[in-house]
């Protein structure tokens, strides 16, 4: 006679004689259909998903194939790693060292392991002027340029029509610029602004006066206003002047087409010495290894970048003059 455990065995496994009588024998379970579903990474860092059958084969050996159905909108989807409301901003691309904004920082905003390839946010100290600078070698192009060493077509140029004084008839040039720079050289004119195609301007002993450029069709002439396209011959005037790091002279330099250039900067210097939108002076010194150290010589504190751009620590003057940033 089975004692109260066994009994009380047989009535959790459903062993049948047990004391209940009425627990069916344990039965064979069946198997739950399998479903699979399919992740798909996208560039951003988002994702998106789709569901579906896998393959299967029953008893008798009969395959179906499996199914996949895109995502109705139902599953769960992925943003990606965004920086969304938090009012943290994304990181220039940094793989185009030539290209317009590619690691390029504001000088008060660097941060430990940042890859720095220029620097925003400096002036120059005694005139405010903007001053840009790259540690690469390479200059930012213009905006709307292809390239910061290749002079475009002057965007004034119209093919076929040349500009002059309806009241003279004179100072014919290929571009509206171009006609008046003439008059101003001959009638000792300065430009006070502009509107379209009319440019104010006074002489000496004169109020303001006015100049406009009208247009005209070239038709069969051959003069050089006819028939020579005018390339720029500078940098545009808003532009900020640019220093450029050249790793070979240990120095920095300035394009030839940059018309911004100050006199202390008309030759090449191995350290600059600018101030921050705070008015506080920014220091550059070269280090050893290739590097720079920017030392702000208001608050005494250096930020150190290796010669690979990367910024690597920070020090005080001492850690500067030895190259150790801590």
């Amino acid at each position: 006679m089975a004692n109260r455990a066994q009994e009380n065995y047989k009535l959790i496994v459903g062993i049948e004689g047990s004391r209940s009588g009425d627990i069916p024998s344990h039965k064979q379970k069946d198997k739950i259909p399998g479903r699979r579903g399919i992740v798909y990474f996208n560039a951003d860092g988002s994702s998106s998903s789709t569901t579906g059958n896998p393959p299967s084969e029953d008893e008798d050996g009969n395959k179906t194939a499996g199914t996949t159905q895109p995502d109705d909108g139902s599953g769960s989807s992925n943003g990606g790693n965004t920086t969304g409301d938090t009012g943290i901003t994304d990181p220039y691309p940094i793989d185009d060292p030539a290209a317009n904004g590619s690691g390029i920082y504001n000088v008060d905003n660097l941060t430990l392991g940042d890859l720095v390839k220029g620097l925003t946010g400096l002036k120059d100290c005694a005139t405010g002027d903007p001053v840009d600078v790259r540690f690469d070698g390479q200059f930012t192009a213009p905006e709307g340029w292809d390239d910061p060493n290749s002079l475009p077509v002057d965007p004034e140029y119209r093919a076929g029509y040349y500009y002059y004084s309806a009241a003279t008839g004179a100072y014919k040039a290929s571009t509206p610029t171009g006609s008046f720079e003439l008059f101003a050289e001959s009638n000792n004119a300065t430009l006070t602004r502009r509107v379209d195609d009319t440019f104010y301007y006074t002489t000496p002993g004169w109020w303001e006066n006015s100049y406009t450029a009208h247009s005209r069709e070239c038709g069969s002439s051959t003069e050089d206003y006819c028939t020579i396209v005018p390339y720029l011959t500078s940098w545009p005037s808003d532009k900020p002047m640019q220093l450029s790091y050249n790793a070979e002279t240990g120095k920095y330099e300035t394009n030839p087409y940059d018309s911004n250039v100050t006199t202390a900067y008309a030759q090449p210097v191995s350290s600059f010495s600018l101030c921050n939108s705070n008015g506080e002076t920014i220091k550059s010194f070269p280090q050893a290894n290739g590097g720079q150290a920017l030392m702000n010589q208001t608050t005494g504190v250096a930020t150190f970048i290796d010669a690979n751009g990367k910024v690597t620590g920070y020090g005080d003057g001492a850690a500067v003059t030895n190259g150790q940033p801590r």
